[in-house]
């Protein structure tokens, strides 16, 4: 049983009540563990658990990722932890959890809680005047200054970068780190807050990514202006299917070789994959006794190192007629929905599988082959 975490006093002094507004807002979000969270914000369990703790001021770092992990409101929360920084001033601010972002993965929760506010925000008195001496300089300077942060453009929320052209967009849905290369050992340049609709010129290849919604890896990083990255794992939305891979810091080559080998243990077929540049397979199966005509079913959406499934014709819903041959693929994937031409297709015969004759596709059957097999799992 989970020991329960040792009260705090909000009254006690600044830190414990921002330890204590941190702590309802994990309530809020359901009360994950801590360990949940670190994997959603990319900090260890302990270095959450002690910025709720209220013995000292967690970094600004941990604040926001532990917030965001949380579905709060980021912008809101940088600015309570400022407030509370000129409070305590004379408190040396911890660094950031040397072991962190993770090394082992990406931010990649299970899928994370709906945004909410933790609360209303707050203009401590000391904030009031600050901000009306500022103006009054500014006033008599005869300069005009806005912060973009108070007035963001259009009608996205503070944090969110400005509209402008590209390619494709997507909305962001944790908060997520924005890297200057393709590797999660990248140095983040900044962060985006959840539910922002974020414009990318292109995309590249990199580290593989878990997804936080579908929870399959995807290789693909989203090229922003200026060249800085972000994880497709963490964005809803896909490039076009007509749109390639750029180049970008940190990137890897792309997939150019793929080779399906069939070995029999009774009943049951083992499909494995190897070549050179893949990082994620996709097995297909092309369903011949359907009513509306042959199509084609996936069987598999796996991940390196190990590029194999198992799979038993005379059960699976893809089964053809009894004595016939079967046309199955490997197809080597970007990710969800993020099929590639790299393909190794072979037609079976039922009295000798492990023989497959390769087979050439029409483009319309490679089009539909490649797509079930790297389309996002069915459960």
């Amino acid at each position: 049983m989970a020991r329960r975490p040792r009260p705090v006093d909000p009254t006690a002094g600044p830190v414990q009540a921002f330890a204590h507004d941190l702590r309802n807002l994990r309530e809020k979000a359901g009360s994950p563990t801590y360990r949940a969270l670190a994997h959603r914000a990319g900090y260890s369990a302990a270095t959450l658990s002690e910025a709720a703790r209220g013995q000292r001021r967690p970094s600004l770092d941990v604040t926001l990722a532990f917030v965001g992990a949380c579905g709060g409101d980021v912008d809101e929360w940088r600015l309570r932890w400022h407030d509370l920084a000129a409070e305590t001033s004379t408190e040396p601010t911890r660094a950031p959890d040397p072991q962190s972002p993770k090394a082992s993965g990406p931010p990649s929760p299970p899928e994370s809680p709906a945004p909410q506010r933790a609360r209303p925000r707050r203009w401590p008195r000391r904030r009031v005047l600050v901000v009306v001496a500022v103006v009054l300089v500014v006033l008599a300077s005869g300069l005009v200054l806005v912060p973009r942060i108070w007035f963001p453009a259009g009608s996205q929320q503070a944090g969110c970068p400005g509209a402008e052209p590209g390619a494709f967009t997507g909305l962001t849905y944790t908060f997520t780190r924005v890297r200057a290369a393709a590797a999660l050992s990248a140095p983040v340049s900044r962060t985006v807050p959840a539910g922002c609709t974020v414009t990318f010129a292109g995309y590249c290849l990199g580290d593989t990514v878990m997804d936080e919604t579908s929870g399959t890896p995807d290789t693909r990083w989203f090229i922003l202006p200026g060249g800085d990255v972000m994880a497709s794992g963490v964005v809803h939305g896909n490039p076009p299917h007509t749109l390639g891979p750029s180049s970008c810091a940190g990137n890897v080559a792309p997939p150019t070789a793929i080779q399906l080998t069939v070995s029999q243990n009774g009943t049951e077929l083992r499909l494995q994959a190897s070549g050179q540049g893949i990082k994620i397979v996709g097995f297909t199966a092309l369903r011949t006794n359907d009513s509306d005509g042959p199509r084609w079913r996936q069987l598999a959406f796996t991940a390196a190192p190990a590029f194999e499934t198992h799979w038993q014709p005379d059960r699976s819903p893809t089964a053809p007629a009894p004595q016939q041959s079967i046309t199955i693929a490997a197809v080597a994937c970007l990710g969800g929905d993020g099929p590639t031409t790299v393909i190794d297709a072979r037609t079976l015969q039922p009295d000798d599988p492990e023989h497959g004759t390769p087979t050439t596709l029409s483009a319309t059957a490679l089009d539909a082959a490649t797509r079930s097999a790297c389309q996002y799992p069915v459960s």
